[in-house]
Parts: structure tokens; C-alpha cells; sequence
């Protein structure tokens, strides 16, 4: 049985939430900045898919009880008064554009949520049938890295029969690709975590939070050259249109939104696979609101 995907979100509305929904499905004219986005090259990657402009708060995890999970999202925001937000600068995130944010007392209702809910992670086991299936899709890929494929998928599964073969997210986006893409990285205090409980290394600590602009980009781990001029370049030809877009600040979402599969629309997009080393074009259902989890008002001017 598939459990259904249940994510916490931070809804970004307003003129500037609107400018990037747009952009999300495609539909930016040629004299906007973020054309140069979506034309030769399209670099949305995932974002076309997760239900609009956000902030991140949990991510696309599968959920053993999805009323449970939304009555602990109501429960907690009804604890804290609407967050401020601050946006700030551009930043790059492993493969993706985002817009870095600051909010302390969002940052707080996320690690509460996070740790309210860990027990609802759907989690199982990784068969050998898993890693050999994986392992064929190596072979069968047109990439130039087989080899270097077939070692980082070899490491993984060394590295997960050595932590005694523990329960990780069902989620294909936390399952046996991330994974691998741990392994990749070489990062043995955030590999020892996600095999010890089972989730994201981020939710152990306060993370930065962030707006994705595109999760397409084509850069190596360790590129910090190549990651600084793209930076440069997007800095120059998107800052300026940003700020414009985003108006006043601070932004205070009275609600959280929870988000779900959509049972009637699907969506042709485009998601890294750490597997391959590479991007896989799938058609799947969008993601939509289920449910909303309301900020107590009561005190707020």
C-alpha cells in the first residue's frame, strides 16, 4: 500500500507569489528575466510540480496517517501568531536557484512540526531486488559516468548493509537515490543521520530557509567556481526584478498550507535522480492544498 505524500508549506501570495506561478507553469513572456529560464534551456527542474510559489517546512514525504499530520500542523500554528519573513539574497542549493529567507520564529514552528511528525515518515527497508533494479538503470542510461555510477550505488549498499539495513522514507525522493546521493557527497555525519532516523539530515538542526526560483541547474558538488559565476550571472540579470516584485517587506502567511497529490491533475516534469547522476522526465500528479493550518490571530494588530 502507497501511503498517500503529505508536505508542510509556507504559501508566498501576493504580486510577486503570482509573478513566480506564472513562471512555474511556463507561461513567462519573452521580456520578463526569468524567461532566460525557461529558453534555449529549461532549468525548472521539480518546481513545476510542487503546487506553487513556497516556503519549505517539511518535505515530499509519504505519511502513515495524513489526519494525524494535519491535526499536529493545527495544533502548532495555533501556538504562534503569524511569522515575519524576511526575503533576502539569491543562493545556490545543490542543484537549485533560491531566494534565501530569514525568519527565527517560522524557523521555530518548522523544527516543532518536524519533530512532532517524525513518527508518521512512511519508512521500509531496501531490498537487494531494489539496488540490483537500480543498478540496471545504471547500465541502461546513456550517460558517460557508469562507472562512477555503478561505484556510488555499490558504495551505498555497503554502506547500508554496514548500519544494519535500517527503515528509510518510502518517498522516491528520500528512498534509495538520495541515498546514493549522500554517499556522493561524502558526508559521513549527514549519511550516519539519515540511516540512524530515517529522514533529511536538515531536520536536525535549523536550516536556512528558502524559496525555490529552479531546481534544474547542471553543476558538479564540488564546482564552487562554476557555482560563483552562476551566481554572478543570475545576481545580475534577476536581483533587480525581484526586489521589485516582492514590494514591502516583511511577509506574514496567515496559514500554512498542507499539501497532496492531486487526484485529477498530472504534470510532465523533470527531477534528479543521484541514481544516474542525471534528470528523469516523468509525468506525475501536481501537488495540491488539502488542508490549511491557521495562525493564531487574535493578538495581531
Amino acid at each position: 500500500m502507497n501511503h498517500p505524500y503529505r508536505m508542510l508549506y509556507g504559501p508566498i501570495g501576493d504580486t510577486f507569489g503570482t509573478w513566480l506561478a506564472q513562471y512555474y507553469d511556463g507561461l513567462t513572456p519573452s521580456v520578463d528575466p526569468l524567461y532566460r529560464l525557461l529558453r534555449p534551456a529549461d532549468l525548472r527542474g521539480e518546481v513545476n510540480a510542487w503546487g506553487g510559489p513556497h516556503l519549505t517546512l517539511s518535505d515530499a514525504n509519504r505519511v502513515t496517517d495524513e489526519k494525524e499530520f494535519a491535526r499536529r500542523a493545527a495544533l502548532i500554528c495555533a501556538r504562534h501568531e503569524p511569522p515575519v519573513v524576511f526575503f533576502k539574497e539569491l543562493a545556490i542549493d545543490r542543484t537549485a536557484l533560491v531566494i534565501k529567507c530569514e525568519s527565527d520564529h517560522l524557523n521555530t514552528v518548522r523544527q516543532e512540526f518536524l519533530e512532532a511528525t517524525a513518527d508518521l515518515i512512511d519508512r521500509g527497508c531496501l531490498s537487494d531486488d531494489e539496488f540490483q533494479t537500480a543498478l540496471d538503470r545504471i547500465r541502461h542510461h546513456a550517460g558517460v559516468d557508469q562507472a562512477d555510477n555503478e561505484a556510488a550505488l555499490e558504495v551505498a549498499h555497503r554502506e547500508y548493509k554496514s548500519h544494519g539495513s535500517p527503515p528509510i522514507p518510502t518517498s522516491v525522493h528520500f528512498g534509495l537515490p538520495f541515498l546514493v546521493g549522500l554517499c556522493r557527497a561524502g558526508r559521513r555525519d549527514s549519511l550516519d543521520y539519515f540511516l540512524r532516523y530515517g529522514q533529511p539530515p536538515w531536520y536536525a538542526r535549523r536550516s536556512t530557509l528558502h524559496l525555490t526560483i529552479c531546481s534544474g541547474l547542471r553543476l558538479a558538488p564540488g564546482d564552487q567556481l562554476g557555482r560563483t559565476a552562476l551566481l554572478d550571472k543570475y545576481q545580475h540579470e534577476l536581483s533587480g526584478e525581484i526586489q521589485r516584485r516582492l514590494g514591502p517587506q516583511p511577509y506574514r502567511p496567515p496559514h500554512l498550507c498542507m499539501m497532496g497529490e492531486s487526484k485529477t491533475s498530472m504534470v510532465r516534469t523533470r527531477r534528479f535522480d543521484a541514481v544516474i547522476n542525471d534528470y528523469v522526465e516523468e509525468t506525475r500528479p501536481d501537488f495540491e492544498v488539502c488542508d490549511y493550518a491557521s495562525f493564531n490571530t487574535a493578538e495581531v494588530a
